[in-house]
């Protein structure tokens, strides 16, 4: 039973979207579901340390390992990959016909292959089983030949991971194309490791898509003219496809097979984006580079520059005052980009920040800006500012303020600020464990004081797994995120030595995880080091 859970979880993630979207279209649902499912699970999922969303259950104990972002992330993305590979008609056919068949009873996976099958013509089953029995998803590398209006491609499939694999695998992938121009989308199914494209009616200055609307679990190595045509003609692409490409550089530099600078210039050109969304994924961008980035920017400043530059102009636009029609995204954009500017050294909304902070009983913070507002005071405020969020933590009794104090006390950028922060957070009743967890997690990923928070986590061993109830949940994820961020082959074998040393249980899958992202950041800053070095010298010589 165990064993099929994934779709149980999985297709309700699906159906939620769905039913939101049938409902209230102007939520714009799966523009969110990109972000907050399909790309959170490609993240994940590009790792060794993945494992297949179906995977039989032998023992109630093996559930918590399973049963994480992946299966239910990749689960709800893959139930969508079917939805948009037979159609509304055939998939709610085949639906009916499973829940009829099914009702009061219990079903496996691979009833609801067979129900879709007969519905739509497709075997499901042979497509659908790779993808939930393997673990990883596909890169797509696409060659182009050009005969005046036609394009041939020959497209091959390789396993994707971030750190090389040896061993390879082979999806049925279900491709939608779009062209430039054109509104019909191009169905194609590549079954096996290459084959042959045609497209006809092809004008030479238009741009392909090779994963339309962000749909497929795969990422797309473009042709060099295509991918050209496509970062000149980026402002015009689609909310999802925007995206696509945007995420494809990303992993695909991660990996070795495109260059950061790419990522960086392609930000630039979408700088005044509008979508909440496009611009999430913009920042995570900024972020994952800015990870390891001191390598060739010791003190941060130039990347804190370049954030700046990428976000102030669409700022200014949005302005701190919200307008009557806009919606609950563009409150939120609002607020990330003041905390991200903030914390970028931008000198006006940091005086801004501390104006609202400091007048805050006469005229309360705006919703949207507060948690940004907290964040910047902590980085900015040093002691005192840790001092004032104490007094906003005492004085309040809602829990998600609380929440949002804790998480941006770790800002500072002092160490001995910090170990007093950690130290306030470890033995403070009025703390919850999960978020002193959260504490560590932030204190981590905050460059000015990482090497700080893994120390206090060293030397503060038993007090924190007090804090964190021992053993579960809590103290595996802190685990993952303590080691995660760091970015040095030294790094690494300390932090290896360190827990093969101390006796820690059931984290042993979590510690696999960060320490593979530590190595992933090493591969790949040792690839990309000249050339972001290069970028970074031309762009502020």
């Amino acid at each position: 039973w165990w064993t099929d859970l994934w779709l149980n979880e999985g297709f309700a993630k699906f159906m939620e979207h769905l039913v939101t979207d049938f409902i209230s279209p102007e939520f714009k649902i799966w523009v969110q579901f990109t972000t907050s499912a399909l790309m959170l699970a490609m993240r994940l999922d590009c790792m060794h340390s993945s494992h297949p969303i179906q995977v039989e259950v032998n023992h109630p104990r093996e559930v918590d390992e399973i049963f994480d972002q992946i299966s239910y992330q990749k689960g709800a993305s893959v139930v969508r990959m079917i939805y948009n590979a037979i159609g509304e008609a055939a998939f709610r056919k085949g639906l009916h016909s499973y829940l009829t068949h099914f009702k009061y009873g219990n079903a496996r996976t691979a009833d609801l292959w067979r129900h879709f099958t007969q519905a739509s013509g497709v075997d499901i089953s042979a497509m659908m089983d790779p993808w939930t029995k393997q673990m990883n998803y596909p890169v797509v590398s696409v060659e182009e030949t050009m005969s005046g209006t036609t394009r041939q491609f020959k497209v091959t499939q390789r396993r994707f991971t971030l750190l090389p694999s040896e061993e390879d695998y082979t999806w049925v992938i279900p491709m939608s194309i779009s062209v430039q121009g054109r509104a019909d989308v191009i169905k194609f199914v590549l079954s096996k490791k290459s084959d042959v494209l045609e497209i006809k009616d092809v004008p030479e200055d238009a741009a392909l898509n090779f994963n339309e609307g962000f749909t497929g679990i795969y990422h797309t190595e473009q042709p060099e003219r295509n991918l050209r045509l496509l970062v000149e003609n980026v402002t015009e692409l689609s909310v999802q496809n925007k995206m696509n490409l945007l995420f494809d550089l990303l992993q695909l530099s991660k990996a070795g097979r495109c260059r950061v600078s790419r990522v960086l210039e392609l930000l630039t050109k979408l700088s005044l984006e509008e979508n909440y969304a496009v611009w999430s994924a913009m920042l995570t961008c900024v972020r994952d580079v800015r990870s390891w980035s001191r390598l060739v920017d010791a003190d941060g400043a130039i990347m804190h520059r370049f954030t700046r530059d990428l976000c102030h102009a669409r700022f200014a636009q949005l302005g701190l005052t919200p307008r009557p029609d806009e919606d609950h995204l563009t409150a939120m954009l609002r607020g990330d980009l003041f905390r991200t500017l903030g914390l970028a050294n931008h000198e006006p909304t940091v005086q801004t920040a501390q104006a609202l902070f400091t007048n805050r009983q006469s005229q309360p913070i705006p919703a949207d800006l507060r948690d940004a507002v907290y964040s910047v005071v902590a980085a900015s405020g040093g002691s005192q500012g840790f001092q004032a969020l104490q007094t906003v933590f005492a004085a309040t009794s809602d829990p998600d303020e609380k929440r949002s104090v804790t998480r941006a006390m770790v800002r500072v950028r002092c160490s001995e600020t910090l170990c007093r922060v950690l130290q306030w957070g470890v033995t403070s009743p009025d703390v919850a464990g999960a978020s002193f967890m959260f504490m560590l997690a932030g204190a981590a990923v905050n460059r000015a004081v990482q090497h700080t928070a893994w120390h206090f986590f060293v030397n503060h061993k038993q007090p924190i797994l007090k804090k964190l109830g021992g053993t579960g949940a809590l103290l595996v994820r802190a685990v993952e995120h303590i080691a995660s961020p760091f970015y040095t082959e030294e790094k690494f074998q300390e932090i290896e030595q360190y827990f093969t040393r101390e006796q820690f249980i059931g984290i042993e899958r979590s510690l696999k995880k960060g320490l593979e992202n530590i190595r992933v950041k090493i591969n790949w800053s040792s690839a990309q080091k000249g050339d972001l070095e290069q970028y970074l010298k031309e762009k502020y010589p």
